[in-house]
Parts: C-alpha cells; structure tokens; sequence
C-alpha cells in the first residue's frame, strides 16, 4: 500500500458530506400536547381523545431509552419535543420504533406518525390485529426544519396496545 492511500481515503470520506448522527430530539423532553391547537394531527381526533397522561412517557427499553404510549386507557395521543438539530432537505432520517403485538377487539387499524413544524415527515399504517415488531426506516427528509421547531409524535390506535419510539436521528447513511 502506498503511504498516501490512507490519507487520500481520509480526505475522500470527510469531503463526501456525510453528515454525523444526531438525535432529532431528547425522547425524555416529549410531553403530551394539551391544547388542541399545537395537535398537527386534531383533525383525526375522535371527539373523546381525553388521555389519562400516566399511559404515556419516558422509560427504558430493554435498557434503551424510549418514549412509550400505552393504548390501554388512549386510543389517541400527540406529544411534543423540540428538535436537538436542524434538518436539511435530503438530509438521512432514521426512526426505530417497536410495537407489542397488536389486538383489538374488531379488526382496526393504527396509524404512528412524526411531524416537524405541523408537516408529516413519516407516517405508517399498522393492520389490527397483527405481531410484534419493529420498524426501523431509513428515509431522505422532504422538507427543511430548524432547530428549535416542534417535532410531533402520534399514536392512533384501536385497542390496547403499546409502542415505543426508540430512535430518531438524522445524519448518517444506511
């Protein structure tokens, strides 16, 4: 190997504008959005979307943090985070998030989705019943977002169900 190569690769992979991996925002800072006002997503609230808050919140795991929403007793929750970084267009999303067997007593369907600034940056339908699992996307962003603006994180659901928001990040690659 030449003495230059692994300069010339340093050089290369720093100048490819990779941009590191962040966290979008604290997943301890969510909070459950009160006023119907700040819900980007009010107009697919069912008329009783009263939450018990103790459903909803920080915790671990596994030993990861997590922002968790348990369906049990809220069908239907929006909490709120500030965002950690900007977001360019274009810019690596990545989201993690885990849901526990899903069961209601009719068949249903539940929607789980982010928003930054009230515009849907994700958005994925869950058929009820269904198993466990985790979806893990990795996406471009559509649009820019600065840091600072709100970022939304959605529950809609039928049944008594739990999910967990593991990861979102930007930067990086697949």
């Amino acid at each position: 190997m030449r003495w230059w190569a692994p300069i010339a690769v340093s050089v290369f992979v720093a100048g490819c504008g990779v941009r590191e991996v962040e966290p979008l925002v604290d997943l301890e800072a969510f909070t459950v959005v009160s006023h119907e006002a700040a819900d980007p997503f009010r107009d697919q609230a069912p008329s009783d979307a009263n939450c018990d808050l103790a459903t909803t919140g920080y915790e671990l795991f596994g030993g990861e943090p997590s922002f968790g929403v348990d369906t049990m007793r809220c069908g239907y929750v929006t909490a709120e985070a500030r965002a950690l970084t900007h977001i360019a267009e274009g810019d690596q999303i990545h989201i993690r998030l885990w849901h526990f067997d899903l069961i209601a007593p009719e068949a249903a369907t539940a929607t789980v989705a982010i928003a930054v600034r009230g515009e849907t940056l994700y958005e994925q339908f869950l058929a009820i019943p269904g198993p466990s699992g985790l979806d893990a996307p990795y996406f471009e962003a559509p649009f820019d977002a600065e840091t600072g603006d709100p970022v939304h994180f959605h529950v809609r659901n039928h049944g008594s169900n739990s999910y967990a928001l593991l990861e979102l990040t930007v930067g990086g690659g697949q």
